[in-house]
């Protein structure tokens, strides 16, 4: 039977910023009174920055100089009944940068937690040039499962994310509207049946897509994109295949648009999968939708939200 979504899910995560100042491998006690939910029992995950004295940092906009490195510590508390894997990438202005844990450099870091446990994973970011920065560092759960079956329940659960969100400003700069992609949808609407994007392999409707086997390196997808508020937003959608960002199409990485009140448009993407892949290996396909881009998260933080993930297998 096939299954349909019509619908907006809201998940709403406590969110904490603190910081570090220093990329090496030592330990702060971190004060967990002051934050919501990170004790054992609260049945959940909750997140964060965390500085030196393990005090909560209440700005999200920081002023380094150029050249200077921008290090981290990203906590995770992983209050839940069961081990579960993460995965955190770094995304600099809606494109995904290398990043280093531990003086080792990564594209994406996976790790592992216990049930009820806390860890604390130094990162670093160097190499920003001057000017105004959109900083994201998404965490992404249990990045080794694929979907098997048409389990809407599973896949809504999987498409929960984890986002930190701030700005870097390197020397001087301010919050700027981004340069639309110039790319016509293929279909407009007049009524947004979703707000965020939505990842199908139709244009037609929203059809969950779960399980793609193919013997072409190319395939065909769908961005269904809607804003459901009465206010105009930009948006930033990337495509992220087996957890790095590749091109939506020809134009580029990032689909940057505007959408008036609630319009929905539809876009078309190509996936070129790469060269010597294994047979049968089962690849993760999301979104991410970004609101706002190069805005100032000084006062709120904006949406940052996955679409349903699709299981991608080369049969060739």
């Amino acid at each position: 039977m096939q299954q349909y979504c019509n619908f907006r899910g809201v998940v709403i995560i406590l969110f904490v910023a603190l910081f570090l100042v220093s990329c090496n491998n030592s330990k702060t006690e971190i004060k967990r009174v002051e934050m919501p939910m990170a004790r054992p029992g609260a049945n959940g995950v909750s997140f964060g920055l965390y500085d030196t004295n393990g005090n909560i940092e209440t700005t999200k906009v920081f002023n380094i100089k150029k050249g200077e490195e921008f290090s981290k510590i990203i906590s995770i508390s992983n209050y839940i009944n069961n081990t579960r894997k993460y995965l955190i990438i770094a995304l600099v202005d809606c494109i995904q940068v290398p990043f280093r844990v531990n003086d080792k450099e990564y594209i994406n870091y996976t790790f592992s937690m216990n049930a009820n446990e806390v860890t604390e994973i130094p990162v670093c970011i160097d190499s920003l040039k001057p000017g105004f920065h959109d900083i994201i560092f998404l965490i992404f759960k249990s990045p080794e499962i694929t979907m098997e079956s048409q389990d809407l329940a599973l896949a809504n659960s999987l498409a929960q994310i984890y986002p930190i969100r701030f700005n870097i400003i390197v020397e001087s700069g301010e919050p700027f509207k981004p340069k639309l992609t110039e790319i016509e949808p293929i279909k407009v609407f007049n009524e947004a049946n979703i707000h965020g994007a939505f990842l199908t392999n139709t244009s037609e409707r929203m059809k969950v897509w779960y399980v793609e086997k193919t013997e072409n390196k190319e395939i065909p997808y769908y961005i269904h994109i809607g804003n459901q508020e009465t206010e105009s937003h930009y948006f930033a959608i990337i495509t992220l295949l087996d957890w790095k960002q590749v091109p939506i199409n020809k134009n580029g990485k990032v689909l940057f648009l505007e959408l008036k009140p609630n319009e929905k448009r539809v876009y078309k993407g190509l996936l070129h999968l790469p060269e010597n892949l294994e047979k049968g290996k089962k690849l993760n396909l999301t979104l991410v939708s970004i609101s706002e881009p190069f805005s100032l998260q000084e006062k709120h933080t904006d949406l940052v939200e996955q679409s349903l993930r699709t299981t991608i297998t080369p049969c060739y």
